[in-house]
């Protein structure tokens, strides 16, 4: 009996993104001292309130900063990517943004989209995202062909909890969302870096 050869070929399931990978380069200049940033709430809740409370923590580190509010227009579209007019106006009218935030599936999905398009766009950006949506976050912003966007990770979760909180995870987060703007920087917030915080 005559035995065929055969070969095993192994494929990955992964696949390729059909979109052109764009390095992330966008940057905020360390010498700005008055810079223009967007708070951009994509409306899950308590996102817009914790914007607030971020945006008080920036102004203790940028003194010179101004901030402009957008949103998504209805909570619903947060698990939407933003209109590209949005996307445009952001661009025009400020010089970083900090998106909140990726707090569920659906609402991550959205968010890391429009962080996409504003890195594309050339936006200084940092989108804030709980960890238990972290690893999905970058799966979409790498499917969208930026890999490298510098996500802030807070802990889960932000949406109900006691303002007092809001405030010291803010605080907390705010020198990695500077860094992510001047520099590139991803980093993760967890619980042992709000010791010594509350109350301040």
């Amino acid at each position: 009996m005559e035995i065929a050869e055969t070969s095993v070929r192994y494929l990955d399931p992964g696949g390729e993104t059909a979109v052109p990978a764009l390095p992330y380069r966008a940057r905020l200049d360390p010498a700005r001292e008055a810079p223009v940033i967007a708070l951009f709430s994509n409306l899950f809740v308590d996102a817009t309130i914790f914007l607030e409370d971020v945006g008080e923590a920036l102004h203790r580190l940028i003194p010179g900063a101004s901030f402009r509010r957008y949103d998504k227009g209805v909570p619903r579209n947060a698990s939407f990517p933003a209109p590209a007019e949005l996307i445009g106006r952001i661009r025009a009218e400020c010089d970083a943004v900090v998106l909140a935030y990726g707090h569920c599936g659906s609402c991550t999905a959205g968010l890391a989209r429009d962080a996409a398009m504003l890195a594309r766009a050339g936006m200084p950006l940092a989108p804030l995202v709980t960890h238990k949506f972290d690893e999905e976050a970058r799966f979409i912003a790498h499917c969208a062909g930026v890999s490298d966007i510098p996500f802030v990770v807070l802990p889960h979760p932000i949406a109900g909890e006691a303002t007092a909180y809001h405030r010291t995870v803010a605080r907390a987060a705010a020198p990695a969302i500077v860094a992510a703007w001047r520099m590139g920087i991803a980093a993760r917030i967890d619980q042992a870096d709000l010791a010594g915080l509350a109350g301040g």
